[in-house]
């Protein structure tokens, strides 16, 4: 038995391709996402978009399952 709960916060994998990274964060000016695909030293900030609510998004076509990934705050906290 196969069974899932979509959480509205952290990554989802989009069908086809391409993974949707959200984070509730209503206090925040500016969010990014680094993303490590597996390959060493291949780290890369993408900058997330504001939403409705106090919600942050970043849609990453090329993001698969098992790439490493967090957000980073303005103040660098990660």
């Amino acid at each position: 038995m196969n069974r899932s709960h979509a959480m509205p916060f952290g990554a989802r994998l989009l069908p086809g391709a391409g993974v949707e990274f959200n984070l509730w964060a209503p206090g925040a000016d500016s969010l990014q996402l680094e993303l490590d695909a597996g390959v060493a030293g291949s780290h890369s900030m993408v900058p997330m978009q504001a939403q409705a609510e106090g919600w942050w998004r970043a849609t990453v076509p090329d993001a698969k399952a098992g790439d490493a990934y967090r957000f980073v705050l303005p103040d660098g906290l990660r």
